[in-house]
């Protein structure tokens, strides 16, 4: 079964015909929540390995990619659970 057939066998998730392997939904540039929530999940995490090891360009880094995720999970509808420290 090539890749267009196993496109063809997805059902249709929350409004949009197709998905593919990288976590677009339909329109592209358009990630699904589950990508989204693993941005920030990974953002966060590396602002506090960051933080942790005391690294100032790790810290901006990792605060631009979480400023970023957020944005587009903001922009996708996507609510992004507070961390439980929060």
């Amino acid at each position: 079964m090539d890749r267009n057939e196993q496109l063809d066998q997805v059902e249709d998730v929350a409004g949009f015909d197709q998905v593919d392997q990288s976590g677009y939904l339909g329109e592209p540039g358009r990630k699904s929540a589950e990508v989204l929530l693993r941005q920030v999940a990974d953002a966060r995490s590396a602002l506090a390995t960051a933080v942790a090891i005391k690294d100032p360009v790790g810290v901006s880094r990792a605060l631009d990619e979480l400023e970023e995720a957020l944005r587009e999970a903001r922009e996708g509808g996507v609510e992004v659970p507070p961390l439980a420290s929060e």
